[in-house]
């Protein structure tokens, strides 16, 4: 509350963990998803996306991507805010911390399935995080 009102984050992310993911995504596509470190050394998630120019699915993605301004993040995971993000528990003792009362909560991996090659896959890890978020 602030001044008897209530303090409302209306663009709070659910940062889905990859790793995790593994374990409800169907089997023929648990390999093409997971965690790769990138040329600064951050951790970012793997998709291997079909790619048209060999006809195999062997194109590696990055998310968020590395590539900075216009391209995607650069260096946006704060290690804290991150744990906020994947952990519910930290989550709220964040909120409770900044005074927050209510988050509107919205998935930040799912955002980037509708521009996949692969629509086998994107509907896949759409039906991963359903059975994940029930």
């Amino acid at each position: 509350m602030y001044q008897g009102l209530p303090v409302i984050d209306a663009d709070a992310h659910k940062l889905e963990n990859p790793l995790v993911m593994r374990e409800y995504i169907e089997p023929e596509y648990r390999d093409r998803i997971g965690l790769v470190i990138d040329a600064l050394g951050d951790q970012r998630a793997r998709i291997v996306d079909f790619n048209p120019a060999t006809g195999k699915n062997d194109f590696m993605r990055m998310f968020p991507q590395p590539q900075g301004l216009g391209k995607g993040g650069f260096r946006n995971l704060h290690p804290d805010t991150t744990l906020g993000a994947m952990f519910n528990r930290q989550r709220i003792q964040h909120m409770d911390q900044e005074g927050v009362d209510v988050h509107v909560i919205y998935g930040t991996l799912n955002l980037i399935f509708s521009s996949l090659l692969d629509k086998d896959l994107a509907i896949a890890l759409c039906r991963c995080l359903q059975q994940l978020h029930g």
